[in-house]
C-alpha cells in the first residue's frame, strides 16, 4: 500500500493497492452479481418494492442507480479495513456503515458534504472505468483524485465537499466506507444492532 498525502495537514489521503487484485476483483463480480439477483428478485415479485435487504434502485443522490447499505461483504470490508485508516487519520475509530454502488453513465454527484455518520470517510474503487473524483482540502485546494481498482481515498466526510462530473464510461463499482472517532457520542454501525444489518434506527442520525 502506498499513501500520497498527509491526512492530518490536508483533510485527505491517497492510498494506492489497499486490497490487493484478487480481493478487489472478487468484490466487483460480487456487486455485480448482487445487482443481477436484486433485479431477478424485484421482476418475479420474489422480494416488494419496500424491501432493501438485495439493495435499491436508486437513492437521494443517484436516482436509477442500483446501490445497497449495509451489505454483509462491504460491512467486513470496513471492519477489517479500520486499523489501515486509523493508522492514516491518527484517530481511534468506530464502524459507522457501508454503502455501494454500481454507477452507470451520465450519473453525477453533485457538491456536498457527508452526514454525522460518516466523520471519517473512504470512497474505495471496486473496478469498472475509471471516473475522476473532485474534493475541496483544508487548504481550499482543488484536488482530482483518479482512483484505480484498489485504491482509494480517505477523508474529512463532514467537513470537506466533494463531487463527481457527469460519468462517461458505463460502469464503475465504488463501495464508501463511513467510520465516526471512537469518543464521539454516536451510536455504532449507524444506529444498527452490528454489522451486516440493512436497517437502521430511523430515530439515529
Amino acid at each position: 500500500m502506498q499513501k500520497n498525502g498527509n491526512f492530518l495537514e490536508n483533510g485527505y489521503c491517497h492510498l494506492k493497492k489497499i486490497i490487493d487484485k484478487e480481493l478487489t476483483q472478487f468484490l466487483y463480480s460480487y456487486l455485480l452479481q448482487k445487482k443481477k439477483v436484486f433485479i431477478t428478485y424485484r421482476t418475479i415479485k420474489r422480494i416488494s418494492p419496500f424491501n432493501l435487504d438485495w439493495g435499491a434502485q436508486g437513492d437521494k443522490m443517484i436516482p436509477g442507480t442500483y446501490n445497497i447499505y449495509g451489505d454483509t461483504a462491504m460491512d467486513n470490508l470496513l471492519h477489517i479495513l479500520k486499523d489501515k485508516i486509523e493508522n492514516v487519520t491518527q484517530h481511534k475509530l468506530k464502524e459507522s456503515y457501508s454503502y455501494a454502488r454500481l454507477y452507470e453513465r451520465g450519473d453525477y454527484l453533485k457538491k456536498h458534504s457527508d452526514r454525522n455518520s460518516c466523520r471519517i470517510s473512504v470512497t474505495l474503487n471496486l473496478g469498472g472505468e475509471l471516473w475522476p473524483f473532485y474534493i475541496i482540502d483544508k487548504k481550499n485546494i482543488l484536488v482530482k483524485a483518479l482512483l484505480k481498482p484498489g485504491d482509494c481515498l480517505v477523508y474529512l466526510g463532514t467537513e470537506l465537499v466533494h463531487w463527481r462530473d457527469p460519468f462517461e464510461g458505463d460502469s464503475c463499482g465504488q463501495v464508501f466506507l463511513h467510520y465516526n472517532l471512537k469518543n464521539e457520542k454516536k451510536k455504532p454501525y449507524d444506529g444498527r444492532l452490528h454489522l451486516g444489518l440493512p436497517f437502521k434506527d430511523k430515530k439515529d442520525d
